[in-house]
This record gives C-alpha cells, sequence and structure tokens, in this order.
C-alpha cells in the first residue's frame, strides 16, 4: 500500500508541474520586465532569463487564458521587436527573451479616439525627417500604448489606422505621450458613411484580421487590404513587415509568385488575413513573416461576371482593369480572368553632393528627371473542385507579359570647386524591358486520406525577359576628368 501511495503522490506532483507551466493572468499596461519576473517566480517548470533594463519600456495590455508559458510569453510580445528561444538541457528547460533592435532611446507614446477610448494595433512608422525614408516602425497594443526603439532621436513619425486620419508628427524627443486619432469620414450630402473597425485576434506566432465584417471589407483589391494592415508597409505588391523585412504572401495556400494576383483579387472575396511573424518549420526558415490571406466560399450556380478598373492620376494616367467569368455548379468551379495594365513611373529628382578633399570643397548639382511606360496583358484560366467541407482540389494556367515596358532619363551635372563652376556633364540614359511570355501552372489538393492530413501545391514557371540599356555621358569642359 505504501508503495501504491508513493506512486500517486509522484503522478500528483507530476500533473502539478504541468499544470504550473499553464498561464492564466491578466495585464493592463505593465512592464514586460515586471511580468517576465513575476511568471519566473510564480511557476517552477522553466528558468526565464532577460535583461530587465532591456524590456522594461514594453509595456503590455493583454489577456491571456490556460496558455503554456512559451505561448503565454509569444502573445504578451505581441508585435514588440522581441524575440524568444526556448532550450532544454541537464539543468532544466529555459526560456530567453530578448529584444533584437537594441538601442537606448525607445519612442513611446499612447493613441486614443475621438472618444478617449484606446487605439489598439495602430500602425507606427518611423521616418527619416530630411527624405521620408522607412527607418523603423510598431504597433500600438491593447491599450493604445507603442514603444519603437530608435537609432536617432529626431524623426518623423505617421501613425495611420483603417478609418481614421493620418497623422504626422515631428518628434524631437522619445516621448510623444497622448495622440487624439479623429475619424475620416465621408460625407455625402446629410449622409455619414461609417464602417466598423477591424477586429484582431492574436494567434500563435502572429494575428488573424478579420475582413469581412469591417470597412476593409470595401477598399478594392487584396494589394489595398495588405496596406492597411498592423506592422505591414507597402503597395503594388512590394511590401515588408516591420522589423521582419519582405513576407512571403499565400492566397489559399497557394504562394503569390506574381503581384498581379493581390489585385486580381478582391477585399469584398477576402474572409480573413493572417499576418505571422513567427512562422513556424512549414516555411522557408529564411522567411521572417508570412501574410496568409484567406478567400470566402462563394454561394449559388451559374455565371456571373465582374469587371474592375482603377484609375490613378499622378502628373500621369495608370489604369488596371480586369473582368473575370465564372460558372459555378454543386462544388465545381470554372472562372477565366483577363487583365490589362498601362502606367507610368516617372521622378523628378534633383541630387546634391559636397565633398571636401585637399583643402577643396567639390560641389556637384545633379538634376535628374526620369520616365518609365509599361504594358501588361495576363489571362488566366482554372477550376477548382470541393468533394466536401475539408477536401477541395484545383488547377490554374496563366500566360503573362508585356509587350511595351520604356523609358530614359536626361541628367545634367554641374559642378563648383570652391564656390567656381568648373564645368557641366550632359547624361543620357534609355533602358527597354521585354517581359514574356510567362507561363505559370498550379495544382494544389487539400484534404485527408484517412487520418493523414495532406496540403499539396505545386507550380511550374517559365519566363523569358531581356534588358536593353544605353548610357551616354558629355562634357565639353571636363574631357580630363
Amino acid at each position: 500500500m505504501k508503495r501504491y501511495i508513493t506512486l500517486i503522490l509522484a503522478l500528483l506532483l507530476t500533473v502539478s508541474t504541468q499544470a504550473q507551466t499553464r498561464i492564466s493572468r491578466e495585464y493592463n499596461n505593465v512592464s514586460l520586465s515586471d511580468a517576465l519576473r513575476q511568471l519566473s517566480e510564480q511557476q517552477t517548470g522553466y528558468s526565464i532569463y532577460f535583461l530587465y533594463n532591456e524590456l522594461e519600456d514594453f509595456r503590455i495590455t493583454t489577456t491571456v487564458k490556460n496558455k503554456r508559458l512559451p505561448e503565454a510569453i509569444h502573445q504578451m510580445i505581441g508585435f514588440y521587436p522581441i524575440r524568444v528561444t526556448t532550450s532544454t538541457d541537464e539543468d532544466g528547460k529555459k526560456i530567453f527573451v530578448e529584444c533584437t533592435h537594441k538601442t537606448d532611446l525607445h519612442l513611446t507614446g499612447t493613441i486614443i479616439d475621438e472618444k478617449g477610448l484606446p487605439v489598439a494595433y495602430a500602425n507606427i512608422a518611423i521616418l527619416n525627417p530630411s527624405d521620408s525614408t522607412l527607418l523603423c516602425g510598431g504597433v500600438s497594443n491593447e491599450s493604445g500604448y507603442f514603444a519603437i526603439p530608435l537609432e536617432q532621436e529626431r524623426v518623423l513619425a505617421r501613425i495611420s489606422y483603417v478609418g481614421y486620419k493620418t497623422i504626422y508628427k515631428q518628434c524631437n524627443n522619445t516621448e510623444l505621450g497622448t495622440i487624439l486619432m479623429l475619424p475620416n469620414t465621408q460625407t455625402l450630402g446629410e449622409v455619414v458613411v461609417k464602417g466598423e473597425r477591424p477586429q484582431y485576434k492574436m494567434t500563435t506566432g502572429g494575428m488573424t484580421v478579420d475582413i469581412q465584417n469591417s470597412l476593409m471589407k470595401d477598399v478594392g483589391t487584396a494589394d489595398d487590404v495588405l496596406s492597411m494592415l498592423p506592422q505591414v508597409q507597402g503597395s503594388d505588391g512590394n511590401f515588408t513587415v516591420f522589423a521582419k523585412g519582405t513576407p512571403e504572401i499565400y492566397i489559399n495556400n497557394k504562394k503569390v509568385q506574381n503581384a498581379r494576383e493581390l489585385k486580381q483579387l478582391k477585399s469584398t472575396d477576402i474572409k480573413s488575413v493572417d499576418v505571422i511573424t513567427s512562422p513556424g518549420a512549414k516555411y522557408n526558415a529564411e522567411v521572417g513573416a508570412v501574410i496568409r490571406i484567406k478567400t470566402k466560399k462563394h454561394q449559388g450556380d451559374g455565371i456571373s461576371v465582374e469587371a474592375y478598373s482603377q484609375v490613378v492620376y499622378n502628373e500621369k494616367w495608370t489604369t488596371y482593369d480586369d473582368a473575370t467569368v465564372k460558372y459555378r455548379t454543386g462544388g465545381l468551379e470554372i472562372f477565366g480572368v483577363g487583365v490589362f495594365q498601362n502606367g507610368n513611373h516617372s521622378e523628378d529628382n534633383t541630387l546634391t553632393t559636397d565633398t571636401r578633399a585637399n583643402g577643396n570643397l567639390i560641389h556637384i548639382s545633379q538634376y535628374a528627371p526620369n520616365s518609365f511606360w509599361y504594358t501588361n496583358l495576363s489571362g488566366k484560366v482554372g477550376g477548382n473542385y470541393d468533394l466536401n467541407d475539408s477536401t477541395s482540389l484545383g488547377m490554374t494556367y496563366e500566360l503573362s507579359g508585356s509587350p511595351y515596358e520604356s523609358g530614359d532619363a536626361y541628367t545634367t551635372q554641374t559642378i563648383m570647386r570652391n564656390g567656381k563652376q568648373e564645368g557641366t556633364i550632359s547624361q543620357y540614359m534609355s533602358r527597354k524591358d521585354k517581359d514574356g511570355p510567362s507561363h505559370e501552372a498550379n495544382v494544389y489538393f487539400i484534404g485527408k486520406l484517412g487520418r493523414l492530413g495532406i496540403d499539396f501545391n505545386g507550380s511550374y514557371l517559365w519566363n523569358k525577359s531581356s534588358i536593353d540599356m544605353l548610357s551616354q555621358e558629355r562634357s565639353d569642359d571636363l574631357l580630363a576628368w
């Protein structure tokens, strides 16, 4: 009997130790350092290692419910630039928490709305005040608070949130205090058009954004949706995630190979978007972030036709047009898409360079306007079939190309030495691109065979492209240089 009692006590001790690693806590504007110290003292399953001063400015507001300690710490960190690693050795289980962007300066502040309520998941982009280039960024937490590591004290902060007016603040110190955001409503006569805030949900490795039940449903395309997500910066298929770099983007488990796919997918067809800042083993080890777009299932049978057009004017016109035809019956869907895009990239640059050497001041001023026109065409056909709620298969084929891509630049450099003109240099550069034809075929299968889950996605890509470039430089008075 004594032997059985000892065994039961051992089992109870094991269960108790495992239970201690499950965390349920509520944090309201608490320093991450204090929260980690409390967790370290109140459980015995893990040893937590961190530098108190390094994490003190990162304050957290969140509710953790019955999660293992590593998962709880990931949720507490949220979008802060902090890395969590775990290890196990003869001394037990260990968790290491450290800031990935180590600086002495942290830009802090709290964002509220017109009702005085905290604005969670607002984007704070840190720009260089001289040329507005992106330096870094961050996201406000559930109490509207943010803390962003800085390399320099004087920066320009751009604060944006869906449905609110974007704010620019010149920062001369590291504490911004309370920032009020005002709604960006559209008034039509006596009608005020408003939408609901997007619904965010923290998940393992990142967050999920509910698109269908928010005003982001009507912004246009998937490209427009991504540009409004927390911690995401960019447009026209070129996106970065703060502190994580360029993400891999997937649409229903299919990796996006061409930015045109984001234009073709309409925001009204998107169910939700996952922003994963800690990708697991199923993704490329070199990828710092993943964005997964999930579309909603279409209802009803028959033929549907959809056309979309977008026109942008910025000194020159850029147009995008596509048309989609679909036929659905039962679980079968067959579709065809045609896309035409014509646009221009232009810049009107003035560049200056000052060099001091051998007692001389060399000043170079360069006027460098350039213009680049392009025309893109593509067509896609495909089909998919849903066998049941958990099993589907499909295929697509796309043919695309650019019949015209060409641009040139005429630049002039003026060289001054100690305030006196040395001479001028005239430059001409031209570029002609031949892109296509490009072929892409994709086959996928998602489902189960017994207890085995299968997620197969295969793509074939073939592309032909070439670039012809010409550069000329002329100077009548600086030939000896």
